[in-house]
């Protein structure tokens, strides 16, 4: 089965194919260190704890490790805007407020959807909605 994970070889996040029960990068062959994403996320954690001025100085990370999660952070935001950017052109659809024709009445998909499409959204991107 594959599965997306961090290579610890190659600092990529990649497929993962798995030999002798042990996954491994499909990119350069090496073998998955398990700890490793519970790793970036601590480091994000740091530099966001840094950032805030929680701490007083810089995690330390190899050149490599810092751009691996900057460049985890940029596809987790770009997943995101692309989830908003779907629910607002579904808002925006002049088709999500023409009237149908059903069998119980007569109405427009936006009138039926109450508003729960973008709460979905939101909640999948981690935003709480009351």
């Amino acid at each position: 089965m594959s599965e997306t994970r961090y290579c610890s070889e190659c600092n990529r996040k990649t497929e993962s194919g798995e030999s002798y029960g042990r996954p491994y990068c499909l990119e350069c062959g090496s073998f998955y260190e398990p700890k490793l994403l519970a790793k970036r996320k601590e480091m994000i954690a740091e530099i966001r704890e840094w950032h805030e001025g929680k701490r007083d100085s810089f995690p330390q990370l190899t050149v490599f490790e810092a751009f691996g999660v900057m460049l985890d952070e940029l596809d987790k935001l770009r997943e995101e805007r692309d989830k908003l950017i779907e629910g607002l052109r579904w808002y925006a659809d002049e088709d999500t407020h023409m009237i149908k024709r059903r069998s119980d009445g007569d109405y427009a998909p936006i009138a039926l959807d109450h508003g729960k499409r973008a709460r979905d959204i939101l909640k999948e991107i981690g935003v709480t909605v009351e």
